[in-house]
C-alpha cells in the first residue's frame, strides 16, 4: 500500500524507546509502506542518546530523570516532556500524530485544535483503575474525550471494546503485540512431538506470578503418579528468584532450563513444548492486560493452559487452543495437564485450533489493520 507524497508521522511514547516492542513493531511498518516515521520519548534514566536511528525511524529523547509513577509528583516531568513534543510536531509539518497510552493525549487534543490528524493508541489504558479516587474518574473522562476527539484508535485487549463500543467510537481496530509470520513458522517447521517425552514449559521471563513454582509441583505430581512429563524453561531469570529458584532446579532432574535465549532462536524451543504454561498470579494489573507469552504461544502453534486474566476467557472461546483454569494454582495446574496426557486426542484437538487460527496472532495481520487505519484517518 503505497502513501503519495511521504506521509509524516510523529509518534510519541512516554517511555526510553529502546525501542519498545509493539511501537517499534508499528513505525517499521508505517515506514515500509512509505510513511516517514519520527518517535518522541521520554529517557526518564537520561542514560541514551538524544538522537538515534532504527531502520530510518529517527528517535528525539527528552532527557529528564523521573521515577515512573507518582501521580503528582511527576507533572513538572510531564509538562516539559508535553513542551519538547510540542517543539517538535511544531517545527515541521506533520499529517499525523500518533500518540501511544493516555499519558500523551494532552498533546494529541492540542494537535486537533491546531487541525492536525491525532491517532490515539490505548495500549492497556484501564491502568488507570489501580490509582486511588478521584484520580479512575479523572483519567475516564481523559480518555472519553481523547477517544471521541482522535481520528482514529487502536485498542490491546477485548474488554477495551465492548467500552468504546458503549462511547460509540467507530473508526477503531485491534493491535496486538505478536511476533511476525516468519517467527511463528519457524517454530512449525521445527516441531517433532513424537520424538521426546511430554514436554510442557515457559519460554520467556523467569520471575515470580507467572506459573513457574505452580509448574514444578504439578511436575512432581504428575511423575510421581507414573506419567512420563518433563519441563522446559528459557529465559532470563529475575535476580530476586534465583536462589529459590535453583534449589527447586536442583531437586527436578526432568526439567531443563536452558538460560537466556536470543529472540530469533525462541522459535526452536517453542518447537519442543507440546503445551505452553500461562497462569498468571491474580494481581490486579491481571484484570487489564492479556500477557504477550500466550499470545506468543498461540502464534507459534504451542496450545496454553491459562486462568482468565485480561480477555484470555474470550480468546479461548473465539480462537481455542487454550485450556482454561480458574485459578493459578498447583493443583488446578495438575489437573489440566493430567487430562492432556490421559487423553491425547484432546490435545490434538488443541493443536487442530491453533493451525486454524494461529494467523491471527501474527504482526502481518496487526499491520494490515493498522495501515487500513491510517488509510481511513488520511480521508477523514
Amino acid at each position: 500500500m503505497g502513501v503519495p507524497g511521504s506521509k509524516k508521522v510523529l509518534m510519541l511514547v512516554t517511555t526510553a524507546f529502546e525501542p519498545d516492542p509493539r511501537v517499534y513493531r508499528e513505525a517499521l511498518s508505517l515506514q515500509s509502506h512509505g510513511y516517514q516515521v519520527t518517535v518522541v520519548a521520554w529517557d526518564r534514566e537520561a542514560r541514551l542518546p538524544s538522537l538515534e536511528r532504527y531502520d530510518g525511524v529517527t528517535v528525539w529523547r527528552y532527557r529528564r530523570k523521573a521515577k515512573v509513577g507518582g501521580r503528582f509528583r511527576q507533572l513538572g516531568g510531564f509538562l516539559g516532556f508535553f513542551r519538547y513534543a510540542w517543539k517538535k510536531l511544531c517545527q515541521d509539518k506533520y499529517d499525523i500524530l500518533h500518540c501511544h497510552d493516555l499519558d500523551t493525549m494532552p498533546v494529541g487534543l492540542a494537535a486537533r485544535l491546531k487541525g492536525i490528524k491525532v491517532v490515539f493508541d490505548a495500549h492497556e489504558a484501564d491502568y488507570y483503575n489501580l490509582y486511588p479516587p478521584p484520580f479512575p474518574t479523572l483519567f475516564e473522562v481523559l480518555e472519553r474525550l481523547s477517544a471521541r476527539c482522535a481520528d482514529g484508535v487502536a485498542l490491546t485487549v477485548g474488554v477495551q471494546w465492548q467500552k468504546y463500543g458503549g462511547w460509540h467510537i467507530l473508526r477503531a481496530v485491534q493491535l496486538r503485540n505478536v511476533p511476525p509470520r516468519s517467527f511463528a513458522e519457524r517454530a512449525a517447521l521445527e516441531r517433532r512431538d513424537d520424538e521426546r517425552p511430554f514436554t510442557v514449559g515457559r519460554i520467556g521471563f523467569i520471575k515470580k506470578g507467572v506459573g513457574i513454582e505452580e509448574l514444578f509441583e504439578a511436575l512432581a505430581r504428575l511423575r510421581h503418579d507414573g506419567y512420563e512429563v518433563e519441563g522446559l524453561l528459557a529465559g532470563k531469570l529475575h535476580p530476586d528468584i534465583r536462589a529459590e529458584f535453583e534449589e527447586r532446579l536442583a531437586r527436578a532432574p526432568y526439567v531443563r532450563y536452558v538460560g537466556s535465549v536470543p529472540y530469533p532462536e525462541v522459535p526452536r524451543y517453542y518447537a519442543k513444548l507440546h503445551v505452553a504454561v500461562a497462569v498468571y498470579t491474580r494481581w490486579e494489573e491481571h484484570r487489564y492486560i492479556t500477557p504477550t507469552k500466550l499470545l506468543e504461544c498461540l502464534a507459534c502453534g504451542v496450545p496454553v493452559i491459562a486462568n482468565p486474566v485480561g480477555d484470555v476467557a474470550q480468546l479461548a472461546e473465539k480462537y481455542g487452543g487454550i485450556v482454561l483454569v480458574e485459578e493459578p494454582t498447583a493443583e488446578a495446574l495438575t489437573e489440566a495437564l493430567r487430562s492432556l496426557l490421559s487423553e491425547p486426542s484432546r490435545l490434538q484437538r488443541l493443536r487442530e485450533e491453533v493451525a486454524r487460527t494461529r494467523g491471527e496472532f501474527t504482526w502481518e495481520t496487526m499491520e494490515e489493520r493498522l495501515l487500513t487505519l491510517y488509510a481511513e484517518v488520511l480521508k477523514s
